[in-house]
């Protein structure tokens, strides 16, 4: 995918966080912290002043330790499958919330260039992925795969998967229909409820989207056509 940088008039960036938080969206918030390490986690925007140029964001874990760091920005993407990027100063942070400057440009992405396939839940296509949802703890579980490109996958989840992988949670994928892949890293865009039910699928079903740092062996996505 191709970014670009774009003047924020082109975005209307101030207009999108208010629709962000109006529709209590889940969006993507991140960190490099001085020692390299990414820290991820799911927030939602739960207000906006437009004359002192701040908006303040909710952490969706309120349980997890989190203390950023004040000197490197911050990062705020992936509304959904929407592609896009804020780069923000911190201002402050208090009790799980955080206070970001509001940016005046924005990354955004290119529509998907790479295509996108659709797998019906009866084939039972399924893959092997470990999850590090902001812990240390690591937990390697089978999902089944609902659609694919070359560097995502499309999961389904049941209500006992729900609580253990979580938007923004870091992963790595091991293996895809019981064939080994080269260990590739990626983040979980996004987890919502599956609004249309499969014949033949259970109820009360969760769709998850995760986006790789690189591709899926071309053997294994040129099997699901």
């Amino acid at each position: 995918m191709i970014h670009k940088f774009r003047d924020a008039r082109y975005i209307e960036i101030p207009s999108f966080l208010n629709s962000l938080m109006n529709e209590e969206k889940n969006i993507t918030l991140w960190q490099v912290l001085e020692s390299g390490k990414r820290v991820v986690r799911s927030v939602k925007v739960i207000h906006l002043n437009l004359q002192k140029r701040f908006f303040v964001c909710r952490l969706n874990d309120l349980k997890t330790p989190y203390i950023p760091e004040f000197d490197k920005p911050f990062y705020v993407a992936n509304v959904e499958d929407q592609d896009f990027c804020f780069k923000c100063e911190l201002s402050g942070t208090k009790n799980g919330k955080i206070k970001l400057k509001i940016p005046i440009t924005a990354q955004l992405v290119e529509h998907r260039q790479k295509p996108r396939l659709e797998v019906k839940y009866s084939s039972n296509k399924r893959c092997r992925v470990a999850v590090n949802a902001y812990l240390d703890l690591v937990n390697e579980e089978e999902y089944r795969i609902v659609d694919i490109s070359r560097d995502g996958l499309g999961l389904v989840l049941n209500a006992g998967q729900l609580t253990r992988i979580k938007e923004g949670a870091t992963v790595r994928l091991l293996d895809v229909d019981g064939v080994g892949n080269r260990k590739l890293e990626g983040l979980v865009k996004y987890i919502r409820k599956q609004k249309v039910k499969e014949k033949g699928s259970p109820v009360n079903l969760f769709r998850c989207g995760i986006k790789f740092d690189g591709e899926i062996k071309s053997f294994l996505f040129d099997s699901f056509n």
